[in-house]
């Protein structure tokens, strides 16, 4: 069973704005180790780095690869609900946060399976934001305010 996050830019992201949303991952991301790993068939740490990144879920709990580049993209990333999908979730709302409308996260959820990625970022960056989903052709367009 899949359950898709959808996201796009269709530009090349700058790299200074960049820079400072991987700090914001790698701040988000303390204490995954026990969840995610960088392919469900290599245990290697995720990658997290000035051009990309890229992890998976554990054993049992892997499902696709999420991929995000700082070069244009058009991706989605299936984790059928599974533990990492709120890790995905967290690096998906930190794009948008820091690179606005020239970042578009889609999801097939609801507010609901956002809250565990929302509370990720609040809790491990100690901050609030704020969700808006807008029903969009059968998924939901993510709109993240930092409040």
């Amino acid at each position: 069973m899949g359950f898709t996050q959808h996201y796009n830019h269709s530009t090349d992201l700058p790299q200074k704005k960049w820079d400072a949303f991987v700090k914001d991952v790698k701040f988000a991301l303390v204490g995954s180790g026990k969840v995610i790993q960088l392919e469900d068939d290599n245990t290697s740490f995720p990658i997290i780095d000035k051009d990309q990144i890229i992890f998976n879920g554990i054993g049992e709990d892997s499902h696709e690869t999420f991929y995000l580049t700082r070069k244009e993209q058009a991706y989605f990333c299936k984790t059928a609900r599974k533990a990492y999908d709120k890790y995905v979730v967290a690096v998906l709302m930190l794009a948008k946060m820091h690179f606005g409308n020239s970042f578009e996260f889609c999801t097939e959820g609801n507010q609901e399976d956002m809250i565990e990625g929302q509370g990720l970022v609040q809790d491990q960056l100690n901050i609030k934001i704020e969700l808006v989903l807008v029903n969009s052709s059968g998924s939901h367009l993510v709109t993240v305010n930092k409040i």
